[in-house]
């Protein structure tokens, strides 16, 4: 006899593997599984965590209970900083413009203005492209200086 847990449980694993499956094809995006205390099949999340921590560490008092309490500032300062590798930012490639301040908002009216949704989106669109393009570029010429100097 199957408990009734049991089989709703091995089919809702079933069910998002191949959901993810299926996801990753779409996209075009190749899954890797990382194991558990073994960072070296992560460098990339285990590169931003070290920066994350440094970054907290500029701000966090003595007794170190405060630090969740700067995240959302330190994340939006690495989000809003130029990154070496890809010469932009990556509020920029999200949001296809600069962050706009407060203060700013009240300093500085918009100076562009679209008359309809499909100019703004069509233009955004194009804008995005050219970015993402850009983006590549720098990231692949960056990974081939990495390349030149790991090889000396």
């Amino acid at each position: 006899m199957v408990r009734r847990d049991s089989y709703y449980q091995t089919t809702g694993k079933n069910f998002r593997s191949n959901l993810v499956k299926e996801i990753c094809k779409l996209m075009n995006t190749k899954k890797t599984f990382t194991k558990t205390y073994h960072p070296e099949t992560d460098g990339l999340v285990e590169l931003f965590n070290g920066t994350l921590t440094a970054m907290l560490s500029m701000y966090v008092s003595g007794h170190q209970r405060d630090w969740d309490t700067f995240i959302p500032f330190v994340l939006f300062s690495y989000r809003t900083s130029l990154h070496e590798s890809i010469q932009e930012t990556p509020f920029f490639l999200m949001h296809d413009r600069d962050p706009v301040l407060p203060i700013e908002a009240v300093m500085c009216p918009p100076t562009i203005k679209y008359t309809s949704k499909d100019d703004y989106k069509s233009e955004m669109v194009t804008r995005l492209q050219e970015a993402f393009t850009l983006a590549k570029d720098n990231l692949q010429a960056a990974q081939r200086k990495q390349k030149e100097q790991y090889d000396l």
